[in-house]
C-alpha cells in the first residue's frame, strides 16, 4: 500500500452503522465503533422508510441528514479528521440512496428500479462527510468510496 493517512470503512446498515479506521500505508486496522442507525424512528425496516419518504418527500433530507450526522460522529470517534484520506461506505441500495439524498421510492414498487446504478464521483462535503476535500464516488449499486489527495 502506497497511500499515507487514514482510511475509513463504513457499513451502513438498516439498524446499525459500523465504522473502522485503517492505516492506509500498512493496512493495519486502527480503531472501530458502531452506533444504531438513527433512521429507526421512521421505521425499523426499509419499506417503512421508503413509505415515509413517499408520503412526505421532504423527509428525505431529514433521513439523509441524521444518517450523515451519525457517520460523522463515528468518524470523529475513530480518526483524526485531518488525517482521513479515503472513506469507503457500503450499504444496501436504499441506504445508499438516502445517504446521497436521492429518493429511494422507486425501490418500493414494481419494477424496483434504483435511481442510479452507475459509479458517481462527488465531493465529500456534498454528501456531508466532515473530513475535508475528499471525493466521494459510488461504485455499482452498493459501494461508495470517498478519496482525497
Amino acid at each position: 500500500m502506497a497511500s499515507k493517512g487514514t482510511g475509513i470503512a463504513l457499513d451502513i446498515g438498516t439498524t446499525t452503522i459500523a465504522a473502522l479506521s485503517v492505516d492506509l500505508s500498512t493496512g493495519a486496522e486502527l480503531k472501530s465503533a458502531s452506533a444504531p442507525n438513527p433512521q429507526v424512528r421512521w421505521g425499523r425496516d426499509l419499506l417503512s422508510r421508503i413509505n415515509a419518504i413517499a408520503g412526505e418527500p421532504a423527509l428525505l433530507k431529514e433521513l439523509s441528514g441524521v444518517l450523515v450526522s451519525a457517520c460523522n460522529e463515528l468518524i470523529g470517534e475513530i480518526a483524526v479528521r485531518d488525517d482521513v484520506k479515503e472513506i469507503t461506505a457500503a450499504g444496501n441500495t436504499v441506504m445508499e440512496h438516502i445517504l446521497l439524498n436521492v429518493s429511494p421510492t422507486s425501490l418500493g414498487k414494481v419494477p424496483y428500479k434504483p435511481a442510479f446504478k452507475e459509479a458517481r464521483r462527488l465531493m465529500a462535503a456534498h454528501v456531508g462527510f466532515d473530513v475535508g476535500e475528499e471525493v466521494l464516488k459510488a461504485l455499482g449499486d452498493n459501494v461508495l468510496v470517498a478519496r482525497g489527495g
